[in-house]
């Protein structure tokens, strides 16, 4: 049986995201601006290796205003990795609208951009 975790509430949640393997998934989060999120989870011999980024843009070669990345380890804690995905769900600043979880995390791999090389075509 797996983990649910609501997202996309205001006064009341709107949605529900069922994660089989809370230690080890990958949630895909857009929101109404077509912008894609990723957090990866990955637990190897107890210790859990979480990397999320976004948004992606779908189509445009172009860094969109803000684009981040962050990479953190910790003890693989069920708690607090149900907090790490409905933060990641909940971020006001993404206005998440819908996700799903990805069968593996290849998907998210394919999607990263090549941020050195988008920031080149700056001009």
């Amino acid at each position: 049986m797996g983990t649910y975790i609501n997202y996309d509430g205001s006064a009341t949640f709107n949605e529900e995201l069922e994660i089989e393997d809370i230690g080890n998934c990958c949630v895909r989060a857009s929101n109404a601006e077509w912008g894609t999120y990723y957090l990866i989870i990955k637990t190897i011999r107890g210790q859990s290796y979480c990397l999320e980024y976004g948004p992606v843009v779908p189509d445009i070669p172009l860094l969109p205003k803000t684009f981040q990345v962050s990479y953190g380890i910790c003890k693989f804690n069920e708690k607090l990795l149900y907090k790490k995905i409905f933060g990641f769900l909940n971020d006001p600043k993404k206005q998440i609208v819908d996700a799903e979880v990805e069968p593996d995390s290849f998907n998210a791999k394919e999607d990263f951009p090549d941020i050195f090389e988008l920031y080149d075509k700056i001009s």
